[in-house]
């Protein structure tokens, strides 16, 4: 710090060394109105007690206090109290009484904590020998404590950002949350652990206290004592308070474990047929030691219903419609299920005396559609290895003689309008054995609708084959979905629907230059280097550094019937190099114009594209190269059938971005890549 006597009017302390902070003179009164500190000042750890400097690394003032304890302004809070007994840092310490004008503190003691959590008063920031004076942190920041496990005096190690709680049996800071009836004392939490074995962690303290029931101010503060005590709200007093109340006066335990319900606080249980058992699954029981069926009843002025034990037969359950014979519903002791049927032979069994229908009822919710009614056989168990599920089985009464019986599939007919009216419900398929052929089984739109399909299904596919029965219209089948599978219309014409479409390459024969200075050279590249064969050629793309004279080749396309409208064509151009270059690459032209029949050729396009699809930066000799030109994409004047795309393919090798510097390029081939969704099509042109 700089001595000043005046700075912007205000008198300052002077500093005569750079660091200690005095008056003009000894003995003389300053007025101070502002202090500078040494922002780069480094603490030594000597400082004198009541040394004040600025801590650069925690952002605070920090003030040197006995025994070497630094306390941060604005970071933590202290008291200075007397030891009874020894404390070391880190450790939960708590109120031990006072000597004179001190606080004395001690080590925390679990049993005093527990029945006076108040006594708790901080983490000691210091050891502190008993009989000596130290202090402790009641809120924020303790430097310089063990994190690890033993002598962070808890049986694990903490991590940053672990809450601290009060250990009910050692009495010291634990991560393990306690758990009820233990006093729950949140603490601190972790800031940073220690390096290595030094004591160099840091917590933050903030003492927190949950209460029991008793410390609750709307609570009378007496607890309960005897298991079953009840708790009840005082209206009168606003309290809540013990009573002489307890559950357990309105029970009775006899013998075999059997608990029953009493009416009163007399020790007789209900006798008879009622009980109410807590010590078995059973429950409430009506039990009965004679022949008679056990039964409940409830009923109101016009029925009654009972369920009953052995009404029918011994050991089945039965619910009656009292004054009617017979149930109206029966579980055997094996688990047939009757409607109306005493003995079952069924898992759900109904009486065959008259015709039955098992419907489910219209939705009762105003305009609102029906709901499903699935039926679903048993599957294998959770877990199994290739097990298969059950097998549902739908099938007619059983005939006799020439007698026969039908499974029918109805489904309700939509109307030609709109309405509230009932539709009918009409046959879709019909299951039978009717006519000659007594194998015959199955008829799809039995009622000879003609608007009716034949559809099959996928788990993934709703339409995986469609039968389109309109023959007034398209009359198609439909293999993999209407939307993305195959149509095949009538009249044998097949075409792919959405993404079923293919790829194909149309290969396209360039035509070079025979004269001029953009003829490339027609040579051989590669023979059997024996120097007995005659070769192969490739026409060759030189490095040519003047426009005009850059190597060229000249093509047409025409458009196949069975590509998709308004698709794009992907040009691909297949190449190789006759020199390995790491990171040179040549660049290709693309000049066209394209038009369909009727419409007229007009300016050309010219697009460039560098690259290839394997992925090298640059050149290795003889390899396969494919490069890829962006996509042409037709327009309304474009895509008719057998549209004519006119061609000039060339090196751009006058361009910068033609780095494969006097190398040539052998062109392979040229093929358009197009996309197809039929097999041609019944149309020889469009115009």
């Amino acid at each position: 710090m700089t001595s000043y006597d005046k700075l912007l009017n205000k008198t300052l302390l002077h500093s005569h060394n750079g660091r200690d902070v005095r008056g003009g003179h000894i003995g003389s009164v300053v007025p101070v109105s502002s202090v500078i500190f040494d922002t780069l000042y480094t603490p030594t750890g000597t400082e004198p007690v009541g040394f004040l400097f600025w801590n650069e690394v925690d952002g605070t003032i920090d003030i040197r206090l006995k025994n070497n304890v630094t306390l941060q302004t604005g970071q933590e809070l202290h008291f200075y109290g007397k030891a009874d007994g020894n404390i070391l840092n880190g450790e939960l310490c708590q109120f031990a009484g006072v000597e004179g004008d001190h606080i004395k503190i001690k080590k925390v003691v679990p049993a005093e904590i527990i029945a006076k959590p108040s006594y708790l008063v901080g983490v000691a920031t210091q050891n502190i020998t008993n009989g000596t004076f130290g202090y402790v942190t009641w809120f924020g920041k303790v430097n310089g404590v063990y994190t690890n496990t033993p002598l962070n005096n808890d049986d694990a190690d903490w991590v940053a950002g672990d809450m601290l709680y009060f250990n009910n049996t050692t009495g010291q800071l634990t991560k393990t949350a306690p758990t009820a009836p233990e006093r729950r004392i949140e603490v601190a939490a972790v800031v940073k652990i220690q390096t290595g074995s030094s004591e160099s962690g840091v917590i933050i303290i903030r003492p927190t206290f949950s209460s029991k029931l008793a410390d609750l101010e709307d609570v009378d503060g007496s607890n309960p004592d005897t298991t079953g005590d009840l708790v009840t709200w005082n209206n009168t007093t606003g309290v809540w308070e013990r009573n002489s109340y307890n559950i357990n006066d309105y029970v009775l335990t006899t013998t075999a474990n059997t608990t029953y319900l009493k009416l009163d606080a007399s020790n007789d249980p209900i006798t008879g047929d009622l009980e109410i058992n807590t010590t078995t699954s059973s429950g409430l029981k009506v039990l009965r030691t004679d022949t008679r069926d056990a039964r409940i009843t409830v009923g109101d002025t016009t029925k009654s219903w009972s369920m009953s034990s052995g009404w029918g037969v011994a050991g089945d359950f039965s619910i009656i419609e009292e004054t009617v014979a017979g149930n109206r519903l029966v579980i055997k002791q094996g688990g047939n299920v009757g409607l109306s049927v005493t003995t079952p032979s069924y898992s759900l069994s109904m009486i065959g005396t008259t015709a039955r229908t098992i419907g489910m009822e219209r939705h009762t919710t105003t305009n609102t559609a029906g709901n499903s009614l699935t039926i679903q056989a048993g599957g294998s168990t959770s877990g199994a290895t290739d097990k298969a599920g059950g097998t549902l089985t739908l099938k007619g009464g059983l005939s006799t003689g020439t007698g026969t019986s039908s499974i029918i599939l109805q489904t309700a007919t939509p109307a030609a309008s709109t309405g509230t009216g009932n539709n009918s419900f009409v046959t879709r398929v019909t299951v039978d054995h009717t006519g000659a052929n007594i194998d015959a089984g199955l008829i799809v739109n039995e009622s000879g609708s003609s608007t009716g399909d034949f559809r099959v299904e996928s788990d993934t596919e709703a339409n995986m084959l469609v039968v389109d029965a309109d023959a007034n219209t398209d009359g198609s089948v439909y293999l993999g979905g209407t939307t993305n599978g195959l149509e095949i219309q009538k009249g044998g014409k097949l075409k792919a629907l959405g993404t079923a479409t293919w790829f194909d390459d149309l290969r396209i024969e360039p035509v070079a230059r025979t004269t001029g200075t953009g003829a490339p050279t027609f040579e051989k590249w590669y023979d059997d280097s024996a120097g007995t064969s005659r070769g192969v050629f490739l026409y060759s793309f030189t490095d040519e550094a003047v426009i005009g004279n850059e190597k060229e080749v000249f093509f047409t396309i025409q458009m196949p019937h069975g590509k998709v409208p308004a698709s794009a064509i992907h040009l691909h151009l297949h190449w190789v190099g006759d020199s390995t270059q790491t990171t040179q690459t040549p660049r290709w032209g693309l000049e066209y114009t394209w038009k369909e029949i009727g419409a007229d050729f007009g300016d050309t396009t010219i697009i460039y594209a560098t690259g290839n699809a394997a992925g090298d930066t640059g050149v290795t000799a003889n390899r396969h190269y494919l490069t890829e030109f962006a996509d042409l994409t037709p327009d309304t004047t474009q895509d008719g059938l057998s549209s004519i795309v006119i061609c000039r393919l060339f090196r751009s090798s006058s361009n910068a971005e033609d780095t494969y510097t006097g190398n040539k390029c052998g062109l392979l081939y040229v093929d358009a890549h197009i996309e197809y969704n039929q097999l041609g099509s019944n149309d020889e042109f469009s115009v």
